[in-house]
Formats: C-alpha cells, sequence, structure tokens
C-alpha cells in the first residue's frame, strides 16, 4: 500500500524588520510606516464629529395653523467627510415629523438648515415637544425645545 506524501518547501529570506499595525489612512491610529496590517486601527465615534451648535425656533409661541420655522445649525468637528446626513424634526402630541433632503457635510465645516412644520388647525392650546435630530443612519445627535401653541 503506496503512501500519499506531500512536499513543502519553504523558503526564508531575510526582508529586514516587518513593520505591523494599523494601514488604514482613515483611522485616527494610522501608522504610515506599517507593512502589515495588525487589525489594531481605531475610528472616530460619530459622536465625537456630529456637533447640533444651534437649533433656534421662529418662535416659542404660534397659533395652530400657523408655520413654525427650526434653524438647525450643525458642525462637523472631526477630520472624516460625512455623508447622508439629514435633520429631523419630530414633535410626536402633534403628529408631525418633518425632515431636510440628505446632505453631506465635509470635514471641519458648518452648515445650516432649515425645516418648516405646519402647526395643525384645531389643536388644542398648550405646551408641545419638539425632538430636533442631526445624523445618519450610523449616528444621531439631538436636542429638545418646547413650542407652546394659543
Amino acid at each position: 500500500q503506496a503512501e500519499d506524501k506531500e512536499t513543502i518547501i519553504i523558503t526564508v529570506t531575510d526582508a529586514g524588520e516587518v513593520i505591523f499595525g494599523c494601514t488604514n489612512p482613515a483611522a485616527v491610529n494610522y501608522r504610515a510606516q506599517a507593512d502589515v496590517d495588525d487589525g489594531s486601527c481605531l475610528f472616530p465615534e460619530l459622536s465625537d464629529l456630529l456637533e447640533l451648535t444651534r437649533v433656534q425656533l421662529s418662535s416659542e409661541v404660534v397659533t395652530a395653523g400657523d408655520t413654525l420655522l427650526v434653524n438647525v445649525n450643525v458642525a462637523n468637528e472631526g477630520d472624516l467627510d460625512l455623508e447622508n446626513l439629514r435633520v429631523t424634526v419630530l414633535a410626536y402630541d402633534l403628529g408631525l415629523n418633518r425632515n431636510t433632503s440628505r446632505f453631506d457635510l465635509n470635514e471641519g465645516r458648518t452648515t445650516s438648515k432649515n425645516v418648516p412644520l405646519s402647526i395643525p388647525e384645531g389643536i388644542p392650546a398648550g405646551e408641545y415637544l419638539l425632538k430636533i435630530t442631526f445624523g445618519n443612519r450610523d449616528h444621531r445627535e439631538s436636542a429638545y425645545r418646547f413650542v407652546l401653541v394659543r
């Protein structure tokens, strides 16, 4: 009975020192000198990049039937370009959910977005909570404001 044998030849050459490290330039610990990626790459949290710098209402007191303008200033405080962002304004008790179209925000840039809210006719007078959210599917930053309907 013949045995199957396999021969493996390994050739080792001295190519100098191999440097391990993160080889992804988008990582915060990128090492340009690294020859081999060792899986140590670290990426910034989007929460460190996104910032709602200002949320301003055109008025804090409105009447049913009015249009309330929500102005939101947002910033990309990181060194990565962010894509598919949007600003959303929710008023749960009013049944309102409005958002901007999607937009990109390059590193170190800021922008201002306006979101109009049509206050429904016939709603009871009172104070209503607005939730303003800025982000994409990976991360969001939120702020809250109250509006008084008379």
